[in-house]
């Protein structure tokens, strides 16, 4: 288990606290229960539309180059038969 990424902010003052701390450093606050986890590098601050654009615009681009692979081969196996 890494502590970084189980790490929880205070909703009282905001400060960042260890995953292992129950209560928070700064105005010791009790640790909520409800508390979400943060997550580290999710979607890089993109919002939902965003994200599905960048990844419909990368899967196009990926089958772009497969199919250009496919077809770079399908020729040389053309001229290697002929």
């Amino acid at each position: 288990m890494n502590l970084v990424d189980d790490s929880w902010n205070c909703k009282v003052c905001g400060a960042l606290n260890a995953a292992y701390r129950t209560t928070c450093g700064r105005c010791e606050e009790n640790k909520l229960k409800d508390m979400k986890k943060r997550q580290y590098r999710s979607r890089q601050g993109r919002s939902d539309s965003q994200y599905e654009t960048s990844a419909k615009v990368l899967g196009f681009a990926a089958l772009m180059l497969f199919g250009a692979l496919f077809v770079t081969a399908i020729i040389e196996l053309v001229e290697t038969i002929w």
